[in-house]
């Protein structure tokens, strides 16, 4: 885009591989994102499907740093929206990163909404 946010030059996406899994394979997957227990998201008013997770990494010194991981999409049919939050030495990805991805979705769904039907 330039300055006056017009399209300089557009590109169309390209698929350059799939891969095809069966729908059981899926179910499961989905099945284990909807059993995270994860805070702050107790009272969303959307569906969503989630995955916290921590990951270790050599900081030098013999010190680790635990950064924290989460990923989810909403709503849990037809989604609108996935979010992924790394966030170095965060700690525990329920705790350092699901907080910052609530606040990414609830922006979201005020303004373009993550319900399945039309917002009013």
């Amino acid at each position: 885009m330039d300055g006056d946010g017009k399209v300089v030059q557009g590109y169309k996406p390209e698929a350059m591989n799939q891969v095809e899994f069966p729908d059981a394979y899926w179910e499961e997957v989905f099945q284990g994102m909807s059993q995270v227990k994860v805070q702050g998201f107790e009272d969303a008013a959307y569906t969503f499907y989630r995955k916290t997770g921590t990951s270790q990494q050599d900081a030098g010194d013999r010190k680790k740093v635990e950064n924290a991981v989460f990923i989810a999409f909403a709503p849990q049919e037809n989604p609108k929206l996935a979010v992924a939050v790394v966030v170095t030495d965060g700690g525990y990805g329920g705790y350092g990163a699901a907080p910052i991805a609530r606040r990414i979705f609830d922006a979201y769904d005020k303004e373009s909404g993550l319900k399945d039907e039309a917002r009013p």
